[in-house]
């Protein structure tokens, strides 16, 4: 499993002097590309999937998130949103490990509180941000400083405003503002510089903090899309000093992990289409909490001492916490007519056979027992006894 906390990638570039890309993903072929760019060169890498509206994105994040678990290298997958909340709630959902926050058009103070909104959000649920502040194009390191510190995002996103000079060949990068932003935060930057910079230029911005830079592989009709797009990310991972990192990044930072909680519970007087209805409402409302990847209801293909099931997969251990404090799913198993503490038991489960177990509000039952796999039937048929 090659995906792969963003945070830790981001900090490891920072203290060891290179960059990570992230590349822009707007379909397949540069999918390929990228992967194939990166475990050719031990590479890490983060993937940017960019899709034009949410059915795209629900077609597209699938793929990506596949690749990233197959990959030879460590992978991060990273939204880019516009200060939506709903936005990053939905990326989150559909697999994105890290979150950046683009500049909205807004005020300063407009940006810092959108930022701090999906800030909350994004580590409640275990991802970091990165964030892009206000509407000029030109921030002061007092500027940078106050937005880092109001926000409470971990990375500093700049544009340096040179992309379009850079076509022609004359952009230039502000080297005396990203050094003195730099000292001010002490913090890894990031920076969509286009893809025009020289080596050198590439090399001064690495050397005043910015250990992320955004990729978007121009391409040209009449070039396969993944050849093409492979060969401009193999050598913008040699210049940042990506290349031959794979292993190290492996060892030194926490791959991302999912995790998982079951609820059994019996409703006693309830009738089959009561909990039929039951059953779909469990899907809708814990679905809706943030962290929460997906949500699968069933009943027991057997005789049972718990006759209903929901698997909640959530999108890392750390979302665990949120969303067992959430009001929706405290309301789901306490507040219906035919629903009782007495009747419910929560299963909390790590993925990958690490670390299970049982996770329970204090007036719900324990179970008693743990089991290294999640199979719903075999969970609701075994039986449970009360702890002393």
């Amino acid at each position: 499993m090659a995906l792969t906390d963003i945070n830790d990638m981001r900090t490891h570039a920072y203290r060891h002097g290179y960059a990570l890309g992230a590349f822009a993903i707007p379909d397949l072929e540069s999918l390929v590309g990228v992967i194939a760019a990166a475990e050719a060169y031990r590479a890490p890498v983060l993937l940017v999937p960019e899709a034009a509206d949410e059915h795209r994105r629900k077609l597209l994040l699938p793929a990506v998130e596949a690749a990233a678990r197959d990959a030879q290298v460590p992978v991060g997958i990273q939204a880019a949103v516009a200060g939506d909340r709903e936005a990053a709630s939905s990326a989150i959902r559909l697999g994105c490990n890290g979150l950046r926050v683009r500049e909205t058009g807004g005020s300063f103070p407009q940006s810092v509180q959108q930022a701090q909104e999906i800030a909350a959000l994004a580590h409640a649920c275990g991802l970091s941000v990165e964030a892009e502040p206000g509407t000029n194009v030109v921030t002061t390191p007092a500027e940078a400083k106050r937005f880092v510190e109001g926000s409470g995002v971990e990375g500093l996103w700049l544009d340096l405003g040179v992309r379009d000079s850079e076509r022609s060949g004359k952009g230039r990068p502000d080297y005396d503002r990203v050094k003195r932003i730099h000292k001010e935060l002490n913090a890894p930057l990031g920076i969509d510089a286009g893809n025009g910079l020289s080596e050198d230029q590439y090399l001064r911005l690495i050397r005043h903090g910015v250990a992320v830079f955004e990729f978007r592989a121009p391409t040209k009709d009449e070039d396969p899309v993944a050849e093409s797009v492979s060969a401009q990310a193999e050598q913008a991972l040699r210049i940042w000093g990506a290349a031959g990192r794979a292993a190290e990044v492996r060892a030194q930072c926490a791959p991302w992990e999912a995790a998982e909680q079951i609820l059994l519970c019996n409703f006693p007087g309830a009738s089959e289409n009561e909990m039929d209805e039951r059953l779909s409402q469990g899907e809708l409302t814990l679905a809706g909490i943030p962290g929460v990847r997906d949500v699968v209801g069933g009943k027991a293909a057997e005789e049972a001492p718990y006759r209903y099931a929901w698997r909640v997969r959530l999108c890392h251990p750390k979302a665990l916490s949120h969303f067992q404090q959430h009001p929706e799913r405290h309301a789901f198993t306490h507040g219906g007519t035919h629903s009782s503490a007495e009747d419910c038991i929560w299963i909390h489960y790590r993925c990958g056979g690490r670390d299970g177990g049982t996770q329970r509000d204090p007036q719900e039952r324990p179970f008693a027992e743990g089991s290294s796999t999640a199979d719903l039937e075999h969970v609701a048929a075994r039986t449970p006894r009360k702890l002393a």
